[in-house]
């Protein structure tokens, strides 16, 4: 087995082992507000960022349209698979202008 081969199997099963933890185990994230919630509420201006740009963003809150179980399980693969997209990315194109400066 050559070394690119070796290489892009260890990332699928990376990928599959992060979609699967995404998967299975955003349920059990905790409701509560994290910290910077928490001071948003405490100091009232919360409300300024419920009604900013973020509103709209595609997964509002870590879920599609109804905030289900399902929808966070969803919301948490489809996560996972935009940063590991951004991380090939960014890779390709610091190999890529590597490779051309030698």
């Amino acid at each position: 087995m050559n070394k690119k081969k070796a290489r892009a199997g260890f990332f699928v099963v990376a990928l599959l082992i992060s979609i699967g933890v995404a998967f299975f185990l955003s349920p059990l994230a905790s409701p509560d507000p994290d910290g910077l919630e928490k001071v948003a509420e405490t100091l009232g201006f919360d409300q300024a960022q419920r009604d900013g740009a973020w509103h709209f963003a595609p997964m509002p809150e870590y879920s599609f349209g109804e905030s289900t179980v399902l929808s966070g399980m969803v919301a948490g693969v489809v996560g996972t698979i935009l940063v590991f997209l951004f991380g090939f990315g960014i890779g390709f194109l610091i190999q890529k202008r590597n490779h051309r400066e030698r």
